[in-house]
């Protein structure tokens, strides 16, 4: 149940997208500012706050992290190179590649995290959840810029990496957690940092929506499904396989596994629709992704 009214508000919100394009309420060109505020104001605003409020000098988080970074960062050379010898153009291969790398660990994970781990634990979550944010994002740029912008400038993919919105804020809040600081003015920001990534999920989902409307084709299909089983189930089998040979707390494993298996983040949206990487396989491949993971999360839960 937990999952599903976590899910439900996505795919309503989702709607409301489509029947605002339906009505014409939003334009191609509302869509496009829309997604620019999400991903340069929003989405940095929600990921600056979150991980402001985290121990960094905590030896589990620190374990934490270290185990999900080399978990990941090994999945994704493997995807590169399952990815690369497909027999398709280099749009749909930057497109898979995003979807099943790029978790929706911020909206979807976050309260799903805390609810199935309880406070407690939920540092763990936030922990494992921080690789697949900035590997994520740093091998998914990368992919875009080998298979579909064919760059082999290292220098525009550290540029492109460094100055991504997504990155400067998780690097701010780490920051600012280290530091310490606090006072009357840093809750003032905070409040106001806390305002702005409330609106992240709901202008995202809704632009969504709004780009589902008529982009999203039958014919992408297979392809979403593909990515969808890649997210949903490789993905989490990989790190819950890693973790057991390694010998990987219960707890730890859990957190990981569970950060793991979250649908195709709607980041992979705002990225591809950015840098033109097939938003539309992208869009169909968070849809039945999300649409899925209301099956699978909880099975996995019960199954760890």
């Amino acid at each position: 149940m937990s999952v599903l009214l976590i899910t439900l508000p996505i795919f309503l919100l989702i709607a409301l997208g489509v029947v605002l394009r339906l009505t014409r309420t939003l334009t191609k060109e509302s869509i496009q500012a829309l997604n620019g505020f999400v991903f340069w104001v929003a989405l940095p605003a929600v990921i600056l706050i979150s991980f402001w409020g985290i121990d960094w000098t905590d030896a589990t988080t620190q374990r934490m992290l270290l185990l999900n970074t080399g978990f990941l960062a090994g999945f994704a050379l493997l995807l590169g190179i399952a990815v690369r010898v497909l027999p398709v153009a280099g749009a749909t291969r930057g497109a898979l590649f995003t979807t099943i790398l790029v978790g929706n660990t911020v909206y979807m994970g976050f309260p799903l995290g805390e609810r199935a781990l309880g406070e407690a634990n939920f540092d763990l979550f936030l922990a494992a959840a921080t690789p697949h944010l900035v590997i994520g994002v740093a091998f998914s740029i990368l992919a875009i810029e080998l298979f579909t912008l064919g760059s082999h400038s290292v220098k525009r993919y550290v540029k492109d990496f460094a100055l991504n919105p997504l990155i400067l804020a998780l690097v701010a809040g780490i920051g600012l957690s280290l530091s310490g600081v606090s006072g009357t003015a840093v809750d003032l920001l905070k409040q106001t940092i806390g305002m702005l990534a409330a609106t992240a999920s709901p202008v995202a989902l809704v632009t969504l929506g709004a780009f589902l409307t008529g982009a999203f084709h039958v014919k992408l299909l297979p392809f979403a499904m593909i990515a969808a089983l890649g997210k949903l189930a490789l993905l989490p089998w990989a790190i819950i396989t890693a973790g057991t040979v390694v010998g990987v707390e219960p707890a730890l494993l859990t957190a990981s596994a569970l950060a793991a298996a979250m649908p195709t983040a709607v980041t992979s949206f705002v990225i591809a629709q950015k840098y033109r990487a097939n938003p539309e396989l992208v869009a169909a491949a968070l849809f039945v992704s999300t649409l899925a993971s209301v099956a699978t999360i909880p099975l996995l839960l019960v199954n760890l």
